[in-house]
């Protein structure tokens, strides 16, 4: 059941929605995480949300005007802004000095559902945190949620909350998804402003995406969320802008797919997922043929990910660690604190390498609509993997992001959606890839796809 489709039950029988949706919140507590702050306010999207909402996105549903109670189920919710900072306030790794002036365009959603679990630096890749500890998969309490939004993710799948809010600096917000068996998008780079979100320092590939189990509730979030709020410089494009209404006729999309290369190695388990998503949208009368872009296989997207981020990301860990004992900091910071600064020449390599890439999508869009790939290279993995092999390869976590980076660093929308699982029962996720502002179309594609998925109403048993 999606945030609509509860909002709709609630309204026939409100009472008997909180006290079912509170039974479940308090079930599902105790088994995703270890610790949790109080709760906070309910989701409140009032009427005037309603002038913001993107008429130009394909077969979107009319805005429901949720009154003062909200959403039942985000009763249950934990939301961390600069009035609640919950475990922030612990000082733990510096924690508390992130999202303390939490505003701006996001603050749209900061009253919403979203189970806050932040771990180390929100950038923890398997979603473990120092004071709340480990925050379990609902589809098995032995795999994580991914990271670093999987909190978000799990609070998601497992029923406590119909919509969340992630960033997406290189996987963050589609990974989680993937491995929880829920939907997200990140939007083109700048489309959803940046405002209040800690750090500021790498916004070339930072990104923040709404989290939902529908792509019928994602539209919702997002239409909330997209758009310039007049403080963040890189959102500029309305969203009535022009660039948005283009969504062409189902029978005149044209659609690529591949699995490799181009995107790390890839579990058979996923690249027939992949193909089971083309196939489908080949018998829904979509144009889609297996395709190659060279510029995907010749420039290494991590490579340049990695070159650019530590430039701007080390001396924001460097300030921010000052002081601390060592006991203080985590691996990640550790990690990045010793992670050497990239040359001047190697950054402006890597910069002109950035736009060869960019390049090669332009050239790939101008005669696609959207391309379908993986997100991640195999299904949830269990607590603490460091490394696994899949394909005659080791996958750590860096690799991971193989499938995900490529479009933090073009800045092209991208949106993780449930179409299969694996043997051992767990979701695995497609990505639906579309060019710059044309969120639309992805939207449109994802909607069509989600009802060909034929285990769409499948849910962990919790």
């Amino acid at each position: 059941m999606d945030g609509e489709a509860l909002e709709a039950w609630r309204r026939k029988d409100f009472q008997f929605i909180h006290s079912q949706v509170g039974l479940q919140a308090a079930k599902t507590m105790q088994s995703l995480s270890g610790t949790l702050s109080h709760l906070s306010e309910a989701l409140c999207l009032s009427d005037q949300h309603g002038a913001a909402y993107d008429s130009s996105l394909p077969s979107s549903p009319p805005l429901l005007p949720l009154q003062d109670q909200g959403l039942a189920s985000a009763l249950f919710a934990i939301v961390c802004d600069k009035h609640n900072r919950t475990l922030m306030d612990q000082g733990i790794s510096s924690a508390h000095r992130i999202l303390t002036d939490f505003d701006g365009a996001v603050a749209q959603l900061s009253h919403a559902s979203r189970f806050v679990h932040n771990p180390e630096y929100m950038g923890d890749d398997w979603g473990i945190h120092w004071l709340s500890g480990r925050t379990n998969n609902p589809w098995n309490l032995e795999r994580t949620p991914g990271g670093s939004s999987g909190g978000e993710s799990a609070a998601i799948a497992a029923g406590m909350s119909p919509i969340g809010l992630g960033t997406d600096l290189a996987i963050s917000v589609r990974g989680p998804a993937a491995q929880t068996g829920i939907v997200s998008m990140k939007a083109t780079h700048g489309r959803v402003p940046m405002t209040g979100i800690w750090p500021r320092k790498p916004r070339r590939f930072w990104h923040i995406g709404p989290m939902a189990r529908s792509i019928r509730d994602l539209k919702l979030a997002y239409s909330i969320l997209a758009g310039p709020d007049g403080s963040d410089s890189l959102s500029t494009v309305a969203a009535s802008s022009p660039l948005m209404s283009n969504m062409p006729d189902d029978d005149k999309i044209k659609i690529g797919w591949l699995v490799s290369p181009g995107v790390g190695p890839i579990a058979p388990e996923i690249r027939a997922t992949v193909e089971a998503a083309a196939k489908a949208l080949r018998s829904a009368g979509y144009a889609i043929e297996a395709v190659r872009i060279p510029e995907l296989e010749q420039v290494p997207p991590l490579d340049i990910f990695l070159k650019l981020h530590i430039n701007e990301m080390k001396p924001v860990f460097e300030a921010t660690t000052a002081g601390r004992h060592d006991n203080e900091i985590g691996p990640i910071a550790r990690s990045m604190l010793g992670t050497p600064l990239t040359s001047a020449d190697e950054f402006i390599k890597a910069e002109q390498a950035a736009d060869r890439l960019k390049d090669g999508f332009a050239k790939y869009f101008a005669q696609y609509d959207a391309l379908l790939c993986p997100v991640l290279p195999m299904p949830a993995h269990v607590h603490n993997l460091t490394s696994t092999e899949v394909e005659g390869e080791q996958v750590d976590g860096i690799k991971v992001m193989a499938a995900t980076v490529p479009f933090n660093v073009t800045g092209l929308p991208a949106l993780s959606m449930p179409f299969g699982f694996s043997r051992g029962g767990l979701p695995i996720n497609v990505q639906l890839v579309g060019s710059w502002y044309q969120e639309a179309v992805v939207l449109g594609i994802a909607s069509k796809l989600e009802m060909l998925n034929p285990k769409r109403y499948e849910h962990p048993e919790i």
